[in-house]
């Protein structure tokens, strides 16, 4: 069939798609001439869709010297009504914004581990450790059908406390209003931990540690553990993180000097500095006296000035 000239290109079993709404996916179409590469592709965008159980193709060469395609289809049924029960706590479109099938797309079984997955990974973000998720299908409307969710929530976990080590000089009062993990009270409410909170802590840390003049302070240790609340009665448990800082040597700016500089002298460089010989180095500081000079060389046309 290499290199004959596409008469037709036909779709049976279609409910839902138009055979317009599919050909314009393909790259084989009327007119053109075949292509084994190009059906190929077509069949896999055709897959891709996520809108079918089954496809064979078929190849029927004409009278003329010609080939008809033709695509047998059989179509996942569509989503009616998806129904979530036992979501207590997370709101139902929380949890659909996460799911890949939605009300009237096709039902794809492949999508039913990986949504089970990301509703998971959500209530554990929200501190809810061991929630279980299960799926029922039930018949809806004509070759459509009802997803009901089900969730068992289980233990809701939180921040019950967060200790700092090794602040000699830093202020640990501080250190914890630069956290994003927060200890639950009354005023914030449920605070949760999660590995995305434990990176941004770290980073936070060294930020502030690297405004006070610590170059190279280095959090040696940040342990998460889960333990009872009331060891007496063991009816709640809640996150105790412990976080150990090594704040190193503080310093200090030294003397600025200027090096290269043509375009501007070094007094009308120094104007842009917002730093100062003898000062805590600041690293956000120093970052926003290197910009002031970076723009003072892009607005006389120096855009690829190094520094």
């Amino acid at each position: 069939y290499q290199g004959l000239v596409i008469k037709e290109v036909k779709f049976e079993g279609l409910r839902f798609f138009t055979p317009q709404d599919l050909r314009e996916n393909l790259q084989s179409i009327a007119g053109e001439n075949f292509s084994t590469y190009y059906i190929n592709r077509d069949f896999k965008r055709l897959y891709s869709l996520g809108a079918f159980k089954d496809i064979k193709l078929f190849l029927k060469r004409t009278t003329d010297n010609k080939v008809i395609i033709t695509f047998k289809v059989v179509e996942y049924p569509k989503i009616q009504e998806i129904i979530l029960e036992g979501n207590d706590d997370l709101t139902s479109s929380k949890i659909t914004d996460v799911m890949r099938m939605r009300e009237d797309y096709y039902y794809n079984p492949a999508y039913i581990e990986r949504d089970r997955k990301e509703i998971l990974e959500l209530y554990k973000n929200e501190g809810f450790l061991h929630s279980k998720v299960r799926f029922e299908i039930q018949t809806g409307e004509e070759n459509k059908i009802i997803l009901k969710v089900i969730i068992n929530e289980g233990e809701k976990v939180v921040i019950e406390q967060i200790r700092i080590h090794g602040c000699r000089n830093l202020d640990e009062n501080l250190v914890r209003k630069f956290l994003e993990s927060q200890e639950t009270n009354l005023l914030l409410g449920d605070q949760t931990y999660s590995k995305i909170k434990k990176k941004n802590d770290i980073i936070r840390i060294l930020t502030y540690a690297r405004m006070q003049g610590f170059i190279f302070a280095r959090v040696v240790r940040y342990d998460v553990v889960i333990d009872w609340v009331d060891p007496e009665f063991r009816d709640e448990r809640g996150y105790y993180i412990d976080i150990e800082i090594e704040e190193g040597p503080r310093y200090t700016m030294g003397t600025i000097k200027f090096q290269g500089n043509e375009l501007f002298t070094n007094k009308e460089l120094k104007k842009r500095l917002i730093v100062k010989k003898g000062e805590t180095y600041n690293e956000l500081k120093f970052k926003k006296s290197l910009q002031a000079i970076y723009d003072s060389y892009r607005t006389q046309g120096y855009i690829y000035t190094k520094i």
